[in-house]
């Protein structure tokens, strides 16, 4: 069943669709700026509806410019979240590229606003050698954080796989407090959801990071003092 049918193309009055791609993509000049404009379509989904389901065909892939959008993966009858996509985020881009279906349902946390691409106009769009570059390393980010995760072995290692890759890249959640400590506006239960963890588990993992001095956990937030460690880190 496709969710197409809950999206408003309607970008709303008064906005520059420029400005707001700028917003997502501050890296890009102004050329490629229109060329992201012109072969998208603006989208918006509202806080708790579908973008797309698992299995729907990949026809387009969409740049989030506002909001958040989580995908879930649904296995044997039980779903586990993936990172949650910012502003800046791709979704999509693998599947609509190889003309694949979804492989998550994407749920928007809350309402969003995104850039459709439909997949010839995603390839034209790839013919910029500065945008095939940035889709690259989007690809290349979600290979990398995707076999870091296969291969953690222990539940401790799984959370903190999970934290690091919401701690790290360009459209991650986090802000950079006092000394370098990474803000990351995260709870057990969205550490859980990531992992295919239960709650207890994530809470015993994340004590034994604390007392290795990589991390901190507060209320609906952690604080990452050892990035670097927290990567490297194995039981």
């Amino acid at each position: 069943m496709a969710a197409m049918n809950s999206l408003d193309r309607e970008q709303g009055p008064g906005k520059n669709p420029d400005d707001a791609i700028h917003a997502a993509l501050p890296g890009l000049a102004p050329r490629e700026l229109e060329l992201v404009s012109r072969y998208s379509a603006p989208a918006s989904v509202r806080g708790g509806r579908a973008l797309y389901y698992q299995g729907d065909s990949g026809s387009a892939a969409f740049l989030v410019v506002s909001g958040r959008i989580r995908p879930y993966r649904l296995k044997s009858g039980s779903s586990s979240a993936l990172d949650d996509a910012g502003p800046g985020s791709w979704l999509g881009l693998a599947e609509t590229y190889l003309d694949l279906p979804y492989l998550a349902d994407a749920l928007a946390v809350e309402s969003s606003q995104l850039r459709r691409f439909g997949r010839y106009n995603l390839f034209e769009l790839l013919k910029e050698p500065r945008l095939k570059d940035l889709a690259l390393g989007v690809l290349a980010r979600e290979h990398y954080c995707l076999h870091d995760r296969l291969d953690a072995s222990s539940a401790t290692e799984k959370v903190a796989r999970v934290v690091c890759a919401r701690s790290g890249g360009p459209t991650s959640p986090a802000t950079v407090g006092e000394a370098g400590t990474l803000r990351l506006a995260m709870t057990q239960s969205d550490i859980a959801e990531a992992s295919g963890l239960a709650r207890e588990t994530v809470n015993r993992c994340l004590r034994r990071l604390e007392e290795a001095g990589l991390l901190e956990t507060s209320r609906g937030e952690i604080l990452v003092y050892d990035l670097r460690g927290l990567r490297a880190y194995e039981e």
